[in-house]
């Protein structure tokens, strides 16, 4: 009885320790793309805002360049 006790034991592989270090992978590698990914998703919206309002002026202009003029 012993033995197949041990030859249980010997079979199991990882276990708590490995459990635990697959959700502390999980937790890191979540951690490493929220930091990764906030900065650089801040900094896309600024661009497009800027693109944004630089298109806007530029319709802006074109339509004042092209209003009609009344001859009277």
């Amino acid at each position: 009885m012993m033995n197949k006790m041990k030859e249980i034991r010997k079979n199991k592989k990882g276990g708590l320790s490995q459990l635990l270090s697959v959700v502390l992978l999980l937790i890191i590698t979540v951690f490493i793309f929220i930091s990764a990914i906030h900065p650089n998703g801040q900094s896309v919206r600024k661009v497009g805002d800027d693109s944004n309002n630089n298109i806007v002026k530029e319709q802006t202009q074109i339509m004042d360049e092209f209003q009609p003029s009344v001859i009277k």
